[in-house]
């Protein structure tokens, strides 16, 4: 598979995003109106962790699992509105740091990450931990 940096591509309706998909090996989500980018080329962004491979439980989730998440993440931070500003209140996840939600597939299973590419721990992407008052 062709290795790119990522990049702006189309960018579709979070309801349009078939999960499932192997082909697509990294998902961008833009948090403020949750449209998302697919891509199918690997990242140079991204890189193998040891503490991925040493604790997958921590941070690999099934397709079944983000898709639910994200669903929720919408949700709760206001469903079909034109606009929001996205904070979790937990360590990687306030002001800005999810302005993108980026997904990989990796190892047998999807990792979510911040806006900077750090690795998010399944127990921190609570939507119930929504900062409300930014919304």
């Amino acid at each position: 598979m062709k290795e790119t940096n990522f990049h702006v591509n189309t960018w579709i309706p979070i309801k349009d995003v078939v999960w499932n998909d192997s082909t697509i090996l990294q998902h961008h989500i833009d948090t403020r109106d949750f449209h998302v980018s697919c891509l199918s080329e690997t990242s140079t962004e991204f890189k193998s962790f040891t503490r991925l491979e040493k604790h997958p439980e921590e941070y690999i989730f099934n397709e079944e699992e983000v898709k639910l998440l994200i669903e929720n993440l919408f949700e709760k931070s206001g469903g079909n509105i034109e606009w929001r500003f996205l904070s979790i209140d937990e360590d990687h996840c306030r002001n800005w740091d999810l302005k993108y939600i980026r997904i990989f597939r990796y190892m047998n299973g999807l990792v979510v990450c911040n806006n900077n590419f750090y690795t998010l721990k399944r127990k921190i992407l609570d939507p119930n931990k929504i900062i409300q008052k930014y919304l």
